[in-house]
């Protein structure tokens, strides 16, 4: 009995058992700390109301994110992350688990009063979170001298031609689209759909369509695509050119690429 017991402290106590037990221990840890690297989609909102109650979007509004280490109870600024708004005042960043703070990096003028965000978040693994920045936790001040920023203008004519704009998918990345023909013709950029034998246009998050390359130019990274307009009857035409009667190469290049168009809804 005592020699069994022996042999078994001495199993215990072998360099092969101490090894097998710090590789469990390893490797159950593993999953918990990958998803503590893991990084989490931090979505940033930037609105305000007007006098008449409308929520008025942010556009292009330069915002900053620190990632602040308080591990040894002095908070210590780790890193800088620039980010702005787009044109319906949203923004996102894929952010690792831990403690932030964002920052507006200038004073927003609006309605005679000038607002600056400084807002601590905390982001926790696995949780997509959204930080929003309105006239709740703005520092709220009479304006001044201070540089402005134009925000209802801007907004207006997002809310006016937004459904114009749709998003280009490509095979490698996206971009922005603009439709400018009802036949459903729709400008990007060619670096866009570049080497993509399958294209997707998004109206709104809920209507996404097939498009077709009717042409490209690599040199002024011009792309025409055509979508199947039926799929988002609200949409906008957008006006791109004033026709004149010296500049007839638009009319000319439209009424082609329409007749590509019809080919094309032909075939869908």
């Amino acid at each position: 009995m005592f020699s069994y017991l022996a042999r078994f402290f001495r199993y215990l106590l072998s360099p092969a058992s101490i090894l097998l037990a710090l590789c469990s221990i390893v490797f159950a840890a593993a999953p918990a700390f990958a998803q503590s690297q893991a990084q989490v989609k931090v979505n940033f909102k930037t609105a305000l109301v007007d006098k008449d109650l409308n929520v008025k979007p942010v556009p292009k509004f330069s915002l900053v994110v620190q990632k602040i280490d308080a591990s040894d109870q002095t908070e210590t600024t780790v890193s800088n992350m620039p980010v702005t708004t787009g044109f319906d005042g949203t923004a996102s960043l894929n952010l690792l688990p831990g403690d932030y703070v964002v920052k507006s990096q200038q004073a927003l003028v609006f309605e005679d009063k000038t607002y600056e965000w400084i807002v601590d978040f905390k982001v926790e693994a696995g949780k997509e979170m959204t930080v929003e920045l309105s006239i709740d936790n703005a520092k709220v001040a009479k304006s001044t001298s201070l540089p402005k920023r134009r925000v209802s203008e801007e907004a207006e004519m997002f809310q006016e031609l937004r459904t114009g704009v749709v998003t280009v998918e490509g095979e490698l990345g996206h971009g922005t689209g603009f439709i400018v023909d009802g036949q459903g013709l729709i400008f990007t950029n060619q670096h866009v759909v570049s080497s993509s034998k399958e294209i997707r246009v998004e109206f709104d998050r809920g209507h996404k369509v097939e498009a077709k390359l009717l042409g490209e130019d690599r040199d002024k990274d011009l792309a025409v695509l055509w979508v199947n307009l039926e799929a988002c009857p609200s949409c906008k035409v957008l006006s791109i050119a004033t026709p004149t009667s010296e500049e007839p190469t638009w009319s000319k290049a439209k009424g082609s690429l329409r007749l590509e168009a019809r080919l094309a809804r032909a075939k869908y």
